[in-house]
């Protein structure tokens, strides 16, 4: 069986709502804790008179499966300001939301920082990297093969058109970018300067 419990500040309307399959080892562990640990309830205590200033008790039992479930479903009704995490479930939505706002507001940022930790990350696990990879093909074997046939297939009557001007097969074009034709047109660009 678990319990849903609530602590409370005595001179305030702050709560806390959380679950546990047992209470006395649970408000215990608060006691001991909340002098030390670095939790939004924790330094709710520690600056509002200690935990002599706090109640503790049970508001609700129910089977050990369900009780982040119920403990979710009393932090919907009393909306209690020290909890910092969902007991249960997500708005996805909601947070969908927020991580496309994100994105949206700090693509730059994102896409620099993004651009050299990638960088750093392939020159600090290149041998990783390698032997992951050399690994991969050799227990995906089958499935490569599989791969690269269904991709021959795709593309073998598709074309390629090049900015040197030659059409080509698409499955043809790595070898067109080495042919004296193209590597011409290549050294005929005019170079970026630095």
């Amino acid at each position: 069986m678990a319990s849903i419990y609530i602590i409370k500040h005595k001179d305030s309307d702050a709560l806390y709502v959380g679950s546990t399959t047992d209470f006395t080892q649970r408000k215990y562990a608060h006691e001991r804790r909340w002098c030390k640990e670095n939790m939004k309830l924790y330094h709710f205590i520690r600056e509002n008179g200690g935990w002599k200033r706090f109640d503790m008790w049970k508001i609700d039992c129910c089977d050990e499966e369900n009780r982040f479930q119920k403990e979710q479903e009393y932090m919907d009704k009393f909306k209690p300001t020290l909890n910092a995490n969902r007991a249960y479930g997500l708005d996805m939505d909601k947070k969908k939301e927020t991580v496309r706002k994100y994105h949206e507001n700090n693509k730059e940022q994102r896409k620099e920082y993004m651009k050299g930790y990638n960088k750093q990350y392939r020159i600090d696990h290149k041998d990783e990297r390698n032997e992951y990879n050399k690994q991969y093909r050799i227990d995906n074997k089958d499935e490569i093969i599989e791969y690269k046939k269904q991709r021959r297939e795709k593309y073998k009557n598709e074309y390629y058109e090049c900015g040197c001007g030659k059409i080509v097969k698409w499955l043809k074009k790595w070898e067109h970018f080495n042919t004296q034709h193209h590597i011409n047109y290549i050294n005929s660009l005019p170079q970026k300067t630095p």
